[in-house]
């Protein structure tokens, strides 16, 4: 049982520290990318920044906005 317990408790923590990264069409490929304020603008930016999206994270793109190119993983 406290195998189960820590195995959850892993799972669960890991999430706290996922990160969030937007793209939307007026964002800034120079930008963070981690915030709505700081969002990404292209395609091409998250293709470079693969090495730092972990498990977890989550890829937002703003609803609305057309986006053209291939994610490449």
């Amino acid at each position: 049982m406290k195998t189960l317990s820590l195995i959850f408790l892993l799972l669960a923590t890991n999430n706290l520290f996922a990160t969030n990264y937007y793209i939307k069409n007026d964002g800034d490929d120079g930008a963070a990318g981690n915030s709505k304020t700081s969002a990404w603008q292209s395609i091409s930016k998250l293709n470079a920044s693969w090495r730092s999206i972990v498990a977890g994270d989550s890829i937002l793109f703003k609803c609305g906005d057309v986006f053209t190119g291939k994610i490449m993983v």
